[in-house]
Parts: C-alpha cells; sequence; structure tokens
C-alpha cells in the first residue's frame, strides 16, 4: 500500500504522454467487504487512475490473475496488448530503471 501514491506521481506524468496506468485488485471482488476494504484504501491514497476488481468466475481471473505469484506485479503492455518484457514482481522503488526502460520502448514507438 505503500506504493499507492507513488504510483499516483507516476500515473499523473504519464498520462502527459498518453500512457495509462491501471490497478487491478485481484482478490477484491471475491467478497463485498474486500471490494469495499479496497474502494476504501484508494480513496484514503488519493487514487484517481483506473483499478478494476476482476470477477474470479471470469476468463480474465482465471486465466490470468490467477497465474499472479508475488504481488506486486507490474505489468508494462503496448498500445496493441503486448506484454513488453517479464513481469515486474515486488516493490517498483528499486527496479524504477526496469520500468522506465520498458515506458521508453513504448514512447519510441509512438
Amino acid at each position: 500500500m505503500e506504493e499507492m501514491p507513488q504510483l499516483e506521481e507516476m500515473y499523473q506524468n504519464l498520462k502527459a504522454e498518453n500512457i495509462n496506468l491501471i490497478g487491478v485488485g485481484t482478490d477484491s471482488a471475491e467478497s463485498e467487504e474486500n471490494l469495499e476494504t479496497s474502494r476504501k484504501i484508494l480513496t484514503e491514497k488519493g487514487v484517481t487512475f483506473q483499478n478494476i476488481s476482476p470477477d474470479p468466475e471470469n476468463a480474465f481471473y482465471q486465466d490470468f490473475i490467477s497465474e499472479i505469484l508475488g504481488y506486486p506485479t507490474t505489468y508494462v503492455v503496448d498500445k496493441e496488448g503486448n506484454i513488453i518484457g517479464a513481469p515486474i514482481i515486488g516493490n517498483l522503488e528499486n527496479q524504477m530503471d526496469v520500468l522506465q526502460k520498458r515506458i521508453d520502448t513504448i514512447l519510441s514507438e509512438k
């Protein structure tokens, strides 16, 4: 949860480059209580980027989300839906150079 303000700042910087940030609450749709807790945390942290709560019965959840092994996991996806590089697992603070290189890859495609 400590990353939320950092992610919000990153989102504010990236949207000027027409790059979006989307959060996925992997367990937020498992119960009404989880969903409400997730919403409360996002509000308290001042998050304005889009967050989705995938339904555990949905194929997206079953085929993709259920395969995530570490939290948080960050994927960089280009406008065609291609994942750029391997997932970045763990806190982004120490991996910003890796993330920036992938973002630069997307920006160079424009």
